[in-house]
């Protein structure tokens, strides 16, 4: 539920495969806020090859097309872009884009690379353990 992932640390990882090449994203930490703040995206440092695509949407809330919470001033971007995310106005990364669509419309990464979109993703969290003292 979200409110466990708003009270306990975590760290994200996200693998994806663009152009047939397996990539990673990894954050230091992980959290998104309650309903009442709209689900906002709470990220840490970045590590990975994959290039750091979800940092442009830190801080941000979800959206979905009956919740337009992005900075779009003129359009709902979960509506144009097929799928809820913490949309910017709109994004460099959407994983939750239409599946055998190009982006715009499908899922992307991080949209300087190109237009075919990402062929697999998948976002994992974990607890982050804190060090047992001796």
């Amino acid at each position: 539920s979200s409110e466990l992932l708003s009270q306990d640390p975590y760290e994200l990882r996200v693998d994806i495969r663009f152009k047939g090449a397996e990539q990673f994203a990894e954050y230091s930490s992980f959290r998104l806020e309650s309903e009442t703040n709209k689900y906002r995206l709470k990220l840490g440092s970045y590590t990975g090859n994959a290039q750091d695509a979800l940092s442009h949407h830190k801080d941000l809330f979800f959206s979905t097309f009956d919740r337009d919470n992005d900075k779009a001033p003129a359009s709902n971007c979960a509506i144009s872009h097929h799928g809820g995310w913490w949309y910017n106005a709109c994004y460099n990364a959407n994983l939750n884009g239409q599946w055998g669509v190009k982006a715009p419309k499908g899922p992307v990464w991080l949209w300087a690379k190109g237009k075919e979109g990402v062929s697999f993703s998948e976002m994992k969290i974990r607890r982050v353990r804190s060090p047992v003292s001796a």
